[in-house]
């Protein structure tokens, strides 16, 4: 920009632009320089009217169908949002959107012009020690519109906060027994001009701000998933011919190997499809690519596995693929198929399937937990499939109607698709026609998570590309989708092309220990031919917490406290925490305690940076393949975790409970340094009790 007015810009005009501009729309620029060009009366063509209900901000035209929200505020400009016409009605229903971004410098630094709607008002960096208060305020301490947390996070032990904020001067503070580090870092913030009005407003800028003040701990997370050590380090240049998997344990830098090896290659010239089970963990994939070389190369793509399936279908059909909208429309649609072999053989249901009919939820489980992830497409595949964790053994004559139901079922289903539907429609695509071009490298991340139908989608993309290499990396001791699958059963022979990483590099010794007490009550997930044993770990920390409140509504609380005393301490970033929880609704409740009580936090749900000065909420299964610092994982209450069980049978419920102590395996072995189990006293989850190498606190405050 040329103007020598200054422009602000909120972080969502910012992802908003980018979204903007990748949909090919790029005269924002121009239509700014515009606008600048005479702020008082600006041009016919912009269109430019104050919004309605909200008559400080201004929206212009940069299309028929997009428009800009703006500010005049102090002689800068502020863009707030960008897109099309459906961002107004969003922002009438915000009146305070302008105090919940923070800003950073998008065009000049020169000193700011006068508005056109307010007189000229020198912005003149500030000596906080002979300003004069103002009237307004009352006070010279710009420090004390800070929220508590605020206060905190920038180091302000507890006990001292409320004397901060009502210091009557900036010398007062000097009088406080503050840490003589923290009295530095509140001078720098207060006596930054760029800061000067955001804390007059009562705004911290998490990210500009923390990153200026002097002697702000260095963020540990993004040490901790971009390192390699020298064990690892081989696996990133390995050169295969042939399927590899590299097994290993929780914490043994699977992912972080994975991510180094697509770039590695892509470096080369390579085409490198980059695969993982969720979305969270791609985006945390690209964070990483991101961070290490600034940018992810053209040849390196980076999907779940469910996108990429999903993007195949779509083109080699020339229409988007239609789904279930939810688990129980796919179950009615199961009933309607076992309706209709009942009716059709009757006889023969009953004295083949006699035994479970009465139990409809075993059939429905058969088909949708056992045919459709295996991938089976003939009658014969499915008499020879082993039905891993069911213990129940079904005769051939069982199993032949029960295919019958199948076969009903994707008449039932009309175009309906099940993701399981999807992967074997994709492989036989695949099949009919080899994908052109295709890829020199697939890295596939987290691939015990991945059905075997998924799975057999990706080996058809190999089998018609001769001189691809397959790279996967898991830990059967994490599996929280499937059953379960041998490679065998796919026709694969991984005998000599599998690796181990027995090293755990992420998790100290107590956290290690005290998940090792809880995974050993897995007795059939440990006889899996997968599993890794870690190797013992050397590095010590605190044993891991158990927080119990005396009533579940405290929860939320004790967390807030445990959270901004640990980084009083100044030993964490909010970058370093991860708050972990079983179910989508659990992240938002404490997504909203956390920004109510002023805390920048961000869930799995929303586009985030993994290095970003928020605290991450996230499911668990969102959170396979990442770590942090520090994990409080929350919801550890029966009934939540463990979820409540419908199962019919003993070996059923037993399935449901590995399943479930799996998932808080995952969750526990997220955390490097610290993890606390949150719960109370009312009905605490019955797997805390089989952790004994744990400290407990109690808070009743």
């Amino acid at each position: 920009m040329d103007s020598d007015i200054p422009i602000l810009v909120t972080e969502r005009f910012q992802k908003s632009l980018e979204r903007y501009r990748r949909n090919g729309r790029g005269n924002v620029e121009e239509k700014i320089k515009l606008l600048l060009s005479n702020p008082a009366q600006p041009h016919p063509s912009l269109k430019a009217h104050r919004i309605k209900k909200n008559a400080d901000f201004w929206e212009m035209y940069l299309t028929d169908g997009d428009r800009l929200i703006y500010r005049w505020r102090n002689g800068h400009l502020e863009l707030h949002d960008i897109g099309d016409h459906s961002i107004v009605g969003r922002f009438h229903q915000s009146a305070t959107l302008a105090a919940s971004f923070p800003f950073n410098i998008f065009g000049s630094k020169k000193a700011p012009q006068p508005s056109p709607a307010e007189p000229r008002r020198p912005l003149a960096r500030p000596d906080l020690t002979t300003v004069q208060p103002d009237p307004a305020e009352g006070s010279d301490n710009c420090l004390k519109n800070l929220p508590e947390a605020h206060l905190r996070i920038l180091g302000v032990p507890k006990a001292h906060v409320k004397a901060v904020q009502e210091a009557p001067s900036f010398e007062a503070l000097e009088k406080i027994d503050l840490p003589p580090r923290v009295l530095e870092r509140l001078q720098e913030l207060a006596t930054n001009v760029s800061l000067e009005r955001a804390l007059r407003e009562g705004r911290l800028l998490y990210r500009a701000t923390l990153d200026q003040l002097v002697g702000y701990v260095e963020g540990k997370i993004k040490r901790l998933m971009l390192n390699l050590a020298n064990e690892q380090q081989h696996l990133v240049t390995l050169e295969t011919s042939r399927p590899t998997l590299v097994r290993g344990c929780a914490g043994s830098g699977k992912t972080t190997i994975a991510v180094y090896r697509a770039i590695h290659f892509a470096k080369e010239g390579k085409r490198v499809l980059f695969l993982t089970y969720n979305k969270t963990l791609a985006l945390a994939a690209r964070t990483m690519i991101e961070e290490l070389i600034d940018f992810v190369p053209d040849g390196l793509e980076v999907s779940t596995v469910d996108s990429w399936l999903r993007k195949l279908v779509e083109q080699r059909q020339g229409k988007a693929p239609s789904f279930f909208r939810n688990e129980e429309a796919i179950k009615q649609a199961i009933r309607q198929a076992i309706s209709a072999v009942q009716r059709a053989e009757p006889q023969a249901f009953a004295r083949y399937l006699g035994e479970y009919s009465a139990a409809e939820n075993f059939l429905i489980d058969e088909i949708l937990h056992v045919i459709l992830p295996s991938g089976v497409t003939t009658l014969e595949e499915y008499l020879n499939w082993r039905r891993y964790g069911r213990g129940t053994a079904l005769h051939q004559p069982a199993r032949r109607l029960i295919w019958k139901i199948y076969e009903a079922y994707q008449q039932a289903r009309n175009e309906q698709l099940h993701w399981d539907d999807l992967a074997r429609l994709a492989a036989q695509m695949l099949r009919a026609r080899p994908l052109q071009p295709s890829y020199d490298h697939i890295i596939i991340d987290e691939v015990q998570d991945l059905s075997a139908a998924r799975l057999r989608a990706i080996l058809a993309l190999m089998d018609t590309s001769p001189n691809c290499n397959l790279f996967m990396v898991g830990d059967v001791a994490q599996t929280i989708y499937s059953r379960g699958f041998a490679w065998r059963d796919l026709g694969l022979n991984m005998r000599g092309r599998s690796l181990s990483l027995r090293k755990n590099f992420r998790n100290t010794r107590q956290i290690a220990e005290a998940a090792a007490q809880l995974y050993a009550h897995n007795q059939q997930l440990r006889k899996a031919e997968e599993f890794v044993d870690p190797e013992p770990i050397e590095r010590n920390g605190p044993k891991p917490t158990i927080i119990e409140c005396d009533r579940a509504s405290k929860i939320q609380s004790a967390l807030r406290e445990k959270l901004l005393s640990l980084i009083e301490g100044e030993t964490f970033r909010l970058c370093d925490f991860a708050i972990l929880a079983p179910t989508n609704d659990l992240c938002e409740e404490y997504r909203r305690a956390l920004t109510d009580s002023h805390i920048a936090a961000v869930t799995h749900k929303e586009d985030f940076n993994l290095f970003e000065e928020q605290v991450k909420i996230l499911t668990i299964h969102s959170a396979k393949g990442l770590e942090f610092p520090v994990v409080f994982v929350v919801g550890l209450q029966e009934d939540i975790l463990p979820r409540k069980s419908y199962a019919l049978s003993e070996e059923e419920l037993a399935l449901h409970l590995e399943r479930e102590r799996t998932l808080l395996y995952v969750a526990m072995t997220r955390a490097s340094e610290g993890l606390f189990l949150m719960t109370s006293q009312e009905r605490p989850s019955r797997f805390l009790k089989e952790i004994d190498a744990v400290e407990r606190e109690s808070f009743n405050a």
